[in-house]
């Protein structure tokens, strides 16, 4: 029951996850002058990376949830790069081929792989691993980039929670089934996922005291500087 509870859970959160990491995709149909600039390619890239591995990883081990859930982000990445790759031929048809021969090339290969060749399930669990660190790689170098740019921070904030309560679930799930790969990857996410929100609400917390501690001194030496003019005002009306 509980395995069946927290892997629905997980399978929702992850899949939400994805849908709004392709938030960015939206902008395809406000494209002009062939510009794809802002649309984050390598977000969704790695996202099917990770859920092309996953699934067989899954699939391997016999974890029905996440064999449903890795499905459908499998198809849905997949078509998102499919829909990127078709406006690209548009404005760069050398980069598009390029992208289109890297994604068939290597899925169809990791595919035959996995299905027809390995059989160690420690190989399975270092793929599944070590895609996962490297989406979490990148989501700390977005978060970090974003923070520094003041882009999407609010937005990120969401996703970021978003993603450790799917980490957290999966982790949860890992203990059911005592899988080891399943506890070390979540349990590193989940880990890394709680810090990332308590920073993020550090500094969002911080710069509102900093905003509001500079606001009470403007206003602070603005009245001061009100009572001088009239202390000085009287002064010279008496004279």
């Amino acid at each position: 029951m509980l395995k069946s509870f927290f892997g629905f859970l997980g399978a929702v959160l992850t899949s939400l996850y994805y849908i709004l990491s392709s938030k960015s995709f939206t902008k395809l149909c406000k494209v002009n002058n062939n510009n794809l600039e802002g649309i984050n390619f390598n977000k969704i890239l790695f996202n099917y990376m990770v859920a092309y591995f996953s699934y067989f990883y899954s699939d391997f081990g016999n974890f029905s949830s996440m064999i449903n859930c890795n499905k459908f982000s499998v198809f849905f990445c997949l078509i998102l790069l499919i829909i990127y790759v078709l406006f690209e031929l548009r404005t760069d048809f050398i980069d598009a081929i390029l992208n289109i021969l890297l994604i068939s090339i290597t899925s169809l290969t990791f595919r035959h792989y996995f299905r027809n060749i390995l059989v160690d399930e420690n190989i399975f669990g270092y793929y599944f691993l070590f895609s996962n660190m490297i989406l979490l790689l990148y989501i700390l170098y977005e978060n970090y980039n974003d923070y520094k740019n003041k882009i999407n921070i609010l937005f990120n904030h969401y996703l970021n929670i978003l993603y450790t309560s799917s980490a957290f679930c999966w982790l949860v799930y890992g203990f059911l089934y005592e899988e080891f790969y399943l506890k070390v990857t979540f349990g590193i996410e989940t880990l890394c996922g709680i810090i990332l929100i308590i920073l993020i609400i550090w500094n969002k917390y911080y710069e509102y005291f900093c905003a509001d501690y500079n606001r009470k001194n403007i206003q602070s030496m603005n009245g001061n500087t009100i009572e001088f003019v009239e202390d000085k005002r009287n002064k010279y009306e008496n004279i």
